[in-house]
């Protein structure tokens, strides 16, 4: 099973330096999308009477020569967020890991609590002093959080009468648009 997992894992490192490596490689950064936005004036540095604004049909060549220091710019910019994203990949991996481990201690501390709560209890101990800190035995009384099935029967008990008011205020929330980049692989 530890050499399943070990062979998974290379070939996986191996299929994502693959990747980096071909986005790294400038040819292989395409622009999908209308070049025109970006091309609708031509310059012609032989033909000084040339005015701003007239339109002639250029090759994307030509184009992607006329923007070749803003192209290189966003190639760049673009192969950082890549790699980066490949990073951030890396490390919630290994976050995962942590976080298992951290779930399994817990779990087995949460086991352990009822034994010590009821023996401290009933020995009517309230502080344990050892070499890394105080445990204290501690009771107190907390309101559960509101969530909005509770407010909306709560509110709907209270105003029996509005229940269309009530119904609008909770539909009628504004919504925010987020605009993000999302990577997927092939």
């Amino acid at each position: 099973m530890d050499q399943e997992r070990l062979f998974r894992s290379i070939l996986q490192e191996k299929e994502q330096n693959s990747f980096v490596d071909n986005i790294l490689n400038n040819n292989n950064i395409q622009m999908h999308g209308s070049l025109n936005a970006y091309c609708r004036t031509s310059y012609d540095p032989s033909n000084n009477d040339q005015q701003q604004g007239q339109s002639e049909p250029m090759s994307n060549a030509l184009a992607i020569q006329d923007m070749d220091p803003q192209l290189d710019d966003f190639k760049n910019k673009v192969k950082i967020w890549i790699k980066l994203d490949n990073e951030i990949k890396e490390l919630n991996n290994k976050i995962k890991v942590l976080d298992n481990e951290r779930k399994q201690r817990k779990k087995y501390m949460m086991s352990l609590t009822p034994h010590i709560l009821s023996y401290m209890n009933m020995n009517e101990i309230e502080e344990l002093n050892s070499r890394d800190g105080k445990i204290q035995y501690k009771c107190s009384m907390i309101k559960p959080p509101l969530s909005q099935k509770d407010v909306k029967s709560k509110l709907y008990n209270t105003f029996t009468e509005n229940h269309d008011e009530l119904d609008h205020i909770f539909s009628a929330r504004e919504k925010i648009q987020k605009v993000s980049l999302r990577r997927y692989l092939n």
